[in-house]
């Protein structure tokens, strides 16, 4: 149940900042949002490279 929490918990956490940690990256790697439109991309991938 705890393992279960976690997930839930992290997950609101990540769905909540997606907004903000898709600016900062965008900020550090401007090319990125050259690459196509709205990003797609899962949000892990760029927290966790």
């Amino acid at each position: 149940m705890v393992g279960v929490t976690m997930v839930a918990l992290v997950g609101g956490l990540v769905v909540r900042g997606a907004g903000v940690v898709r600016a900062v990256v965008h900020d550090f790697h401007p090319h990125s949002r050259a690459q196509g439109g709205p990003s797609t991309e899962p949000v892990a991938m760029k927290i966790y490279p």
